[in-house]
């Protein structure tokens, strides 16, 4: 089957449950808020204004991104394949190989799509609560505040915007990968268990979504911004050659 074929086969399962989706955007939605909720509450005690820019820096703050975005997007990213482990679909795929590499793209295309929405998500609601697009090289400023320190130029809000999308994209990827990888084992719940425990320890610990996210102190880092990306990068392929490797001798009993 052609991977064209294949996207407009797994996102017409999706389109077609009017539920799921229409939950799953107002859950997106809600998520978006926090950030949203949280600059605004800090903005407030210390009497200052928060921006455009603070939003989207805030929703990679590990004690917001991963257990509210992560956990529930990875759940649903699997539940586009539900029935693909039986014979008849492997078949007609010709290869396990091939069928891995078609979910993999699914995957990283999904995820794209759901954080093209997220970034639309935060500039509305961002938009919709204030006006300023961002203060960083002011004291009066959320980033001062966290960082106590100023920069000496703000950066595009546009850098800031693209770099919030692309961590995120791969963060999302990459746990739902590694959610598809558990599926191919025959374990899933021990998968969703792993991805919980990875999620709740960037909570207190300097873990995989406070390397892999841009939040504010990221920031005074200019000059090495986009060496975070070199991470995901690296671990997406890794687990997409790794599932190469280790399922494409894979054998398919009974739909398991």
């Amino acid at each position: 089957m052609r991977l064209s074929n294949f996207v407009k086969y797994y996102w017409g399962i999706a389109l077609s449950n009017k539920l799921m989706l229409s939950l799953y955007g107002l859950y997106l939605v809600v998520v978006c808020l926090i950030p949203v909720s949280w600059c605004s509450t800090l903005a407030k005690m210390n009497h200052l204004d928060f921006t455009k820019a603070d939003v989207f820096s805030m929703f990679g703050d590990n004690k917001i991104y991963p257990l509210s975005m992560i956990p529930f997007t990875a759940l649903v990213m699997v539940s586009l394949f539900p029935h693909d482990f039986r014979p008849s679909i492997v078949i007609r795929y010709r290869s396990k190989l091939k069928l891995w590499l078609n979910q993999v793209s699914i995957i990283l295309i999904s995820s794209f799509i759901i954080n093209m929405f997220v970034v639309i998500i935060l500039l509305v609601v961002s938009n919709y609560f204030t006006r300023k697009t961002i203060n960083w090289n002011t004291f009066e400023s959320l980033f001062n505040l966290i960082t106590k320190k100023i920069l000496e130029g703000n950066p595009p809000i546009v850098i800031i915007v693209l770099m919030c999308f692309i961590t995120s994209f791969f963060s999302v990827a990459i746990m739902s990968i590694l959610l598809m990888f558990a599926k191919w084992m025959n374990k899933l719940i021990y998968g969703y268990l792993l991805l919980l425990i990875i999620c709740s320890v960037d909570l207190r610990y300097s873990g995989f979504f406070r390397v892999n996210t841009i939040y504010f102190p990221r920031w005074l880092e200019h000059d090495n911004i986009l060496h975070v990306l070199t991470s995901p990068i690296i671990i997406t392929f890794g687990l997409i050659l790794f599932g190469v490797l280790a399922f494409k001798r894979k054998d398919f009993l009974n739909g398991k």
